[in-house]
């Protein structure tokens, strides 16, 4: 009779850890089926023009086959009451299931298992469609939702944001989309950056670009954070990229920001560089100004920068530099120096 139980007791445990090892193996499967959501299907005849991107190891937590016992009745003389699972045991085993069966399913509706992966798997998912101007329906649907989200992480909400500007001929109203996020003020300042580089680009898209350098201007002279410096780089770059044509106002309004006392550091270096990379001289005054800065990270970009647009009489304030307390500044200036009389002997 002991032998009888013993042998049944082995049957019953075998068949609960084959039972836990196809489970656990589900996830996989189920986010190649999710993924088919994501991925338009492919024309018939040509099921390889639309790849389908291979998952990484899914990095949430697993719990091993042997953790797993199955809460038998104590007639069974298979295990004692002391052996059966924990509740946290059978919470995870049970949230484990759920997942699985969401990840399995093909409707759009639980497209919401993406909220129960870890922050890594999240990125990692999204970004493997980054630049897929192919995305589903269904998917892109979930991304007009989910970029909303501010639990989100910036990263991952910044990947989103890729995919739906990769799709703006289906999703135009993204424009005004990131021109919400951009003025909310209760997002990240972080984000607000993100949201209006992303807004900038719709430029290229749009079918009212000048609406678009309107805004960007707006945000350049009424913002006192570093995003007026970001929307006027972004609109150097539209005009340098033919999307836009800016008017004098952009000038006065750089002008202006360099000589404000009460001006971010971070805006006037990125201003500065602006200046530097498209060889505005006619800044080359504003620039000798902050050349002389008691701050050595905008003296060094001040100086780098008069090497590019400066002239002959920049040569002495740049040797002077060269001899600056701070290294840095130091060797800026002798870059800048070279440059300035490579300059003047190719003239």
């Amino acid at each position: 009779m002991n032998v009888s139980k013993r042998i049944v007791a082995g049957i019953i445990v075998v068949a609960a850890v084959v039972a836990s090892l196809t489970m656990l193996a589900l996830p996989t499967m189920g986010e190649r089926a999710i993924r088919l959501i994501w991925a338009k299907a492919a024309p018939s005849g040509n099921p390889a023009s639309t790849p389908i991107v291979q998952p990484a190891p899914v990095s949430q937590s697993v719990v091993q086959p042997s953790s797993i016992k199955e809460p038998l009745q104590e007639s069974c003389g298979c295990l004692a009451p002391s052996d059966a699972p924990s509740e946290a045991e059978l919470t995870v085993l049970r949230a484990k299931v759920a997942l699985t069966k969401a990840w399995l399913s093909l409707e759009p509706s639980n497209l919401d298992a993406f909220y129960a992966l870890a922050p890594d798997r999240q990125l990692e998912f999204v970004t493997a469609y980054r630049n897929n101007s192919n995305l589903s329906d269904a998917g892109l649907v979930f991304l007009k939702k989910t970029i909303l989200d501010k639990r989100l992480g910036v990263v991952t909400r910044n990947a989103i944001a890729n995919v739906l500007v990769a799709n703006f001929e289906r999703f135009p109203q993204q424009q005004m989309l990131f021109e919400e996020m951009l003025h909310d003020s209760e997002e990240s300042p972080v984000w607000r950056e993100y949201a209006l580089q992303h807004f900038a680009q719709t430029a290229f898209s749009s079918q009212s670009p000048e609406t678009i350098c309107r805004v960007l201007m707006k945000v350049a002279k009424s913002d006192t954070s570093d995003m007026a410096a970001t929307a006027m780089i972004q609109l150097s770059f539209l005009e340098r990229s033919g999307a836009v044509e800016l008017s004098v106002d952009y000038a006065n309004e750089l002008s202006r920001r360099l000589a404000d006392p009460k001006g971010s550091l971070a805006s006037k270096i990125s201003m500065i560089g602006l200046i530097g990379s498209r060889r505005m001289d006619g800044y080359a005054d504003a620039v000798r100004h902050l050349a002389l800065s008691d701050q050595p990270s905008l003296r060094r970009v001040a100086i780098a920068t008069l090497g590019l647009i400066g002239d002959e009489s920049d040569s002495e304030r740049l040797k002077s530099a060269l001899t600056d307390k701070d290294p840095s500044v130091a060797i800026a200036a002798r870059s800048a120096y070279d440059h300035l009389l490579t300059q003047a002997s190719a003239h």
